[in-house]
């Protein structure tokens, strides 16, 4: 996709079909004369809102009563002159404006294209870009809060703030370097190395949150294992909160997994029901299992289902997770919601311990995944991630060699290399590839 061309473009901003209004937001260079053209006005008002008809481009079809808005450039969302038309809702009105504006030589503007031009234009840095992809994807307050940290630049800011030590600490090492040790006293290899450790420490708080991170992205797998016709299906529609799964009484019903995305709890769950682990005797079993499997070892939970018991069946499985919550299935008469082997008596006919089971879900997630808001260090992507790793790296290698005095010229080198990673996370120095990824990711009229 070429995201480095200079048309006009537009796109529907507001999800399409039926509703009270549709926004249309077209961003380009010097669309005065669009904007004269498609409204029949002489004079454009910067930020005015003008109720007004919107004409076909032979001027002999009106197409809808609008609100229309201009933004000038440089103070638009995109950084160039942006036009916003407010129509009424449903496909065929915005649909029919867009036609038109394609018929003056608009381009259909490609999956995020606004905000990268808003990116090129440094009305927002990479990161921004990326919490704004986050919060369209976004599936819960959970992970909202700490995107919207993001736009709030707390990360950028944290970054900028780096840089300019490590700035100040190359211009301490380089101003010396010029010098002859006769000429001047060197800054001693301990107050460098205190402001690295420093540096060091703020990254490493940062990389504690990657479980989050994936949380946010992809959501936790919690995976239901259990032998057929255990009453994993039974248990998967009841947390799901509709039929999803097939249930009948005939062992092996559930022959490939089924999965649905749930929020518990302001937690995004990857809910997986499995077909269950058995000895498989022809193919299409034997790939059953096998995925099952698969799912067990990619599972961050996992709730282990059994009418009998159910933590003697698990240890059979052979599986290593580190949480499991063992459920005792079919207890329809059960008074004891938790077993002395902490096993929980559940019943989906009953619902009977249920809520117990989605109590301590809840509680081993928050445990698990806990974050303050207050403490402003989360990433929001696999690519941040990467850069944070690789910084740390960087910083390891410096400090060692500022312990062993390897020299400050080696020392500067790998500051530089430094600077410039941090320079990449902000998008300062851009690769395309990465940025065609990161904005293509969004929805069209974004």
């Amino acid at each position: 996709m070429d995201y480095n061309r200079t048309n006009i473009i537009a796109a529907l901003a507001t999800t399409p079909g039926i509703s009270a209004i549709s926004v249309i937001r077209i961003s380009g260079a010097n669309l005065t004369d669009l904007y004269k053209a498609i409204t029949g006005k002489s004079k454009v008002k910067n930020r005015y809102a003008n109720y007004c008809t919107i004409w076909s481009e032979d001027k002999k079809i009106a197409l809808d009563k609008c609100i229309i808005i201009y933004y000038a450039n440089p103070n638009s969302y995109t950084g160039e002159d942006v036009i916003e038309i407010n129509c009424h809702g449903g496909e065929v009105v915005a649909k029919s404006i867009l036609n038109m504006l394609y018929s003056y030589g608009v381009q259909s503007a490609l999956p995020g294209e606004f905000s990268y031009r808003a990116f090129l234009n440094n009305k927002i840095d990479l990161i921004e870009a990326e919490a704004i992809s986050s919060l369209i994807h976004s599936s819960s307050e959970y992970s909202s809060e700490i995107i919207m940290d993001h736009l709030n630049q707390s990360l950028t800011k944290q970054i900028l703030s780096i840089n300019k030590q490590i700035i100040d600490i190359l211009t301490i090492i380089e101003h010396e370097l010029d010098f002859s040790e006769n000429e001047i006293d060197y800054t001693t290899n301990e107050t460098i190395l205190a402001i690295i450790q420093n540096i060091a420490s703020t990254i490493k708080e940062y990389l504690k949150n990657k479980k989050t991170v994936k949380a946010i992205n992809n959501g936790i797998n919690v995976v239901i294992l259990g032998i057929p016709n255990a009453g994993k299906s039974s248990l998967f529609n009841e947390l799901v909160g509709k039929n999803r799964a097939i249930v009948s009484n005939q062992k092996g019903t559930t022959r490939d997994s089924v999965e649905a995305k749930i929020i518990l709890n302001q937690y995004p769950i990857n809910l997986i029901d499995t077909a269950g682990y058995f000895e498989a005797n022809d193919q299409i079993n034997i790939d059953s299992v096998k995925q099952t499997i698969y799912h067990a070892k990619s599972a961050e939970l996992i709730i282990y289902v059994d009418e009998n018991n159910p933590i003697n069946e698990f240890n059979k499985f052979n599986i290593k997770c580190n949480h499991v919550i063992y459920c005792k299935s079919k207890q329809d008469s059960a008074t004891l919601k938790v077993n002395a082997d902490k096993s929980i008596n559940i019943s989906s006919k009953t619902n009977y311990g249920i809520s117990e089971l989605k109590k301590q879900l809840s509680t081993l997630l928050s445990t698990e995944y806990e974050y303050n808001i207050n403490n402003q260090t989360a990433l929001i992507s696999e690519r941040q991630i990467i850069i944070f790793e690789q910084a740390l790296e960087i910083l390891l290698q410096i400090e060692i060699m500022l312990k062993e005095d390897s020299g400050m010229d080696l020392v500067a080198s790998y500051m530089h290399q430094l600077n410039q990673l941090l320079d990449e996370c902000l998008g300062k120095i851009s690769n395309e590839e990465v940025l065609n990824s990161i904005f293509n990711n969004f929805c069209v009229g974004k």
